[in-house]
């Protein structure tokens, strides 16, 4: 899997809808619990009783999938507060759709068409559980390349805790080199990579766009789908 990375996709005037209909392989929402419900959006402040995880994002992609429409997808869970009360709520909401989900037992691997991926305030108590619908988002760090890929199946981390480089000329070698290392780590413990803290707006998004796709960054951050799409297509030509 390779591809864009729709941050924050339930900013979007219509999430979920803009990502899949440019091709992103990723989506990203933020939840926040409350009353028992998985509240979608960025702050508090931001929260409504209609924009649910489940209506913004698992009822979609069920119904796509029954209709035989879905792509295999990532589908990221920023949990904002309160990790393991929102894992004990997240575990009864995702069994109605587990059929179109990866599962995870023991270090095995089941793969469906859209695999859950925690990150933010991330539950450790899913690292002692046998049999799981969801996995977490890892670092780079000793933690996360400890664990197999049924635990660790993605590795994200905040590009400038790594590199100095901000998009304007070359790359120097020795980060290049070092990219490429973490690079060559997780595909070789069979992991997806992905970085944060990018520049979200053109152009100079574009310069980091050009090297991840070159250097096989697998998932790749956009604020706009459409715009990463256009820049695919013209650097296929």
């Amino acid at each position: 899997m390779r591809g864009g990375h729709s941050h924050n996709d339930y900013c979007h005037n219509r999430p979920l809808a803009d990502a899949l209909e440019n091709g992103m392989k990723s989506v990203e929402a933020d939840v926040f619990l409350v009353d028992c419900n998985l509240l979608v959006g960025h702050s508090k402040d931001e929260l409504t009783s209609g924009r649910t995880l489940k209506s913004l994002y698992l009822e979609p992609l069920y119904k796509l999938y029954q209709a035989n429409r879905l792509d295999t997808i990532v589908l990221m869970i920023d949990i904002k507060q309160n990790g393991e009360e929102c894992y004990k709520v997240l575990k009864d909401c995702l069994l109605p759709y587990r059929n179109m989900l990866t599962h995870y037992q023991n270090c095995e691997i089941k793969q469906g068409l859209v695999t859950v991926i925690l990150s933010g305030e991330r539950p450790w108590s899913l690292l002692v559980e046998k049999e799981r619908l969801m996995a977490l988002d890892g670092r780079i760090d000793s933690i996360s390349f400890a664990h197999h890929a049924s635990f660790f199946p993605l590795i994200s981390d905040d590009w400038k805790k790594h590199f100095e480089w901000e998009g304007e000329g070359e790359i120097s070698s020795s980060e290049l080199l070092k990219l490429r290392k973490y690079v060559k780590r997780c595909h070789q413990e069979n992991k997806l990579i992905r970085f944060w803290n990018i520049p979200g707006h053109l152009p100079q998004s574009t310069m980091f766009w050009e090297l991840f796709l070159k250097e096989r960054i697998d998932l790749i951050g956009v604020d706009s789908p459409l715009q990463f799409k256009k820049f695919c297509e013209s650097s296929d030509n």
